[in-house]
């Protein structure tokens, strides 16, 4: 472990911190509402009296720190919420994510992800179910946050820099521990703070596979005892190492792309017999929401065979 502080990919964080503090305060707040499940239906002209700033230099202000409208930053964050829940949970209904997060009709939502991303709620669910990295990443980075069309999300610009180590490990192991069979967001709910003990093993190999091809494990570290039925080991080796906080699916995917490209730099390459780590160190319940994610990934050396 390490006390080094997390690397940020949110965007917002970003763009809010070079104001001055009672223009940030006021935002954060804002923010708050916006990302809260009690905002469905509420307006930006809402959140901003709220926010004790007047509609007009609320509008004014916030389109010139976070490069869109209230309004299209409203309908933008809903559409994520919408398509992580159709990711996360292939079998609700759409009617209930529609209605969940803040749409009038099934109608209304379809109209919002045909405009968006071209795509049906079914497209979506299926993507969730089967899909691959590549896959995601077309349904997710339409929805990233841009300065301009033409950019790059910022949560991939951000990764550009994210600032990765090698560590060195000896063998180690988890106890394997049953887990609701959840979406993310909906297993944090549930474990609250208790998801931070908690590790997910996973073959590099098989990282960028569809989804349905479930193979991963989850527990507690523990001593490793190769005798034990309810252990996975993690052999020793060197490991590519990076602690972000993230707050939305398309900060995870950057993060990984961010690991993947530091490491090229670094002249490493993913060992792919290996296995990766993931664990959440701190989960965020202020401001846009988020965890703090501790990923390894196992490395050899280029120059290695």
């Amino acid at each position: 472990m390490t006390n080094t502080a997390p690397y940020i990919l949110v965007p917002e964080y970003t763009l809010l911190k070079n104001l001055p503090l009672h223009q940030r305060k006021r935002f954060e707040i804002a923010l708050d509402l916006m990302h809260s499940e009690e905002r469905t239906g509420l307006a930006w002209q809402e959140i901003a009296a709220q926010s004790a700033i007047s509609p007009y230099h609320f509008h004014r202000h916030f389109t010139r720190v976070f490069h869109e409208t209230p309004g299209n930053y409203l309908s933008r964050i809903q559409l994520q919420w919408a398509v992580s829940m159709l990711l996360e949970s292939p079998s609700i209904k759409v009617t209930d994510v529609a209605f969940e997060c803040g749409y009038s009709s099934s109608q209304a939502l379809a109209k919002a992800l045909k405009r968006e991303l071209n795509l049906t709620a079914k497209a979506i669910k299926a993507i969730g179910l089967t899909g691959s990295v590549p896959e995601l990443k077309q349904v997710l980075e339409p929805l990233g946050h841009r300065v301009t069309p033409e950019d790059a999300p910022l949560e991939i610009q951000l990764a550009e820099n994210l600032p990765c180590r090698v560590e060195e490990f000896e063998q180690r192991a988890i106890r394997l521990e049953k887990i609701p069979d959840e979406g993310f967001d909906t297993l944090c709910d549930i474990l609250g703070s208790k998801i931070c003990d908690l590790a997910m093993l996973t073959p590099v190999k098989m990282l960028d596979q569809p989804w349905n091809i479930d193979c991963h494990w989850v527990g507690k570290w523990c001593p490793p005892n190769h005798k034990a039925v309810d252990q996975k080991i993690v052999p020793s080796g060197e490991f590519l190492v990076c602690e972000c906080y993230i707050a939305s699916d398309m900060g995870y995917l950057s993060a990984l792309e961010g690991m993947e490209k530091q490491g090229k730099k670094m002249g490493l390459k993913p060992y792919w017999e290996g296995i990766c780590v993931e664990q959440v160190l701190e989960l965020d319940n202020s401001l846009t929401g988020g965890i703090v994610l501790r990923i390894e990934v196992p490395v050899i050396w280029e120059t290695q065979n």
